[in-house]
């Protein structure tokens, strides 16, 4: 048997009306007439300036949400709503022991911010998802250290303890770390 070559994925582009899509959503949280649950489910909002938006209750799975502006925003019922229960999900791969999942990162952020972890000192995640149906949604990220070695070869690493962990897709995503150390 040989190997099939591959079909190559098809992405298709869709403008979006934010303004009209968050006009309706509005409508719908104040159960007026034409009111719409706003579904972004899947959109690329990376970048985007939502600051102050009613989000409450809307879909934003699998939304690309690197870098957004949320400032403000009411996201009751969305899966940044900071009362939302965290779903079970396989943290196998990371160390885990009194309550604390043990893992890596790079000591800069790599796609979001200019943060640089440094040890001794704790972060909190201004905003947290605890949508499984993507991996680039808010949140601190780490890894087992096999992978970051992998994926950064070059990039200074850090041990950090995380509270507050879900795994989307092959990334893990914490609300709250610690860094213990830099790696050598």
């Amino acid at each position: 048997m040989g190997l099939k070559p591959r079909k190559k994925k098809v992405v298709k582009t869709v403008k979006l009306d934010i303004p009209g899509i968050l006009a309706k959503h509005w409508k719908w949280v104040r159960n007026e007439e034409g009111g719409e649950r706003a579904s972004l489910a899947g959109a690329n909002l990376a970048g985007a300036n939502l600051a102050g938006a009613n989000l409450a209750g809307a879909n934003l799975y699998g939304v690309d949400l690197a870098g957004v502006n949320l400032a403000g925003a009411t996201l009751k019922g969305s899966c940044l709503d900071p009362e939302a229960p965290l779903p079970k999900t396989d943290l196998s791969e990371l160390e885990e022991k009194d309550g604390w999942y043990y893992g890596y990162r790079t000591q800069k952020s790599q796609h979001c911010g200019d943060t640089v972890y440094e040890p001794g000192k704790s972060y909190t995640a201004t905003y947290f998802s605890v949508s499984v149906e993507t991996d680039c949604h808010p949140g601190i990220y780490l890894a087992p250290l096999a992978w970051l070695k992998r994926e950064y070869p070059n990039e200074p690493l850090v041990r950090v303890r995380a509270k507050h962990v879900l795994k989307a897709n092959d990334k893990y995503r914490a609300k709250y770390i610690e860094v213990l150390g830099k790696m050598k």
